[in-house]
């Protein structure tokens, strides 16, 4: 088990400095992804709730407990889809 933890380990920092320096605006959980979420959500005009669903998607499970990500996403794809729905309704 040792050596397969060593094998991650490595890994993670192989991976780091293939990188490059992280930024505020290219944290290094986004990093591995071409095109980042911030170039998709503006390139998609999304608005501030879609945003978020493309955010937190994007870095489930390389930025803490993937299974938080995603219910966060859920929150804001379940907004959207409430505030669509009374648009939608008549009153």
């Amino acid at each position: 088990m040792d050596e397969l933890q060593n094998f991650a380990d490595w890994q993670k920092q192989l991976e780091a400095s293939l990188r490059g320096p992280e930024t505020p605006a290219s944290p290094s959980h986004y990093q591995r992804l071409t095109p980042q979420p911030l170039e998709v959500i503006e390139a998609w005009g999304l608005d501030f709730h879609l945003a978020n669903v493309v955010k937190y998607v994007a870095r489930a499970g390389y930025k803490g407990d993937p299974l938080v990500d995603l219910q966060k996403a859920k929150v804001y794809l379940d907004r959207k889809l409430a505030i669509l729905t009374a648009q939608r309704t008549p009153k």
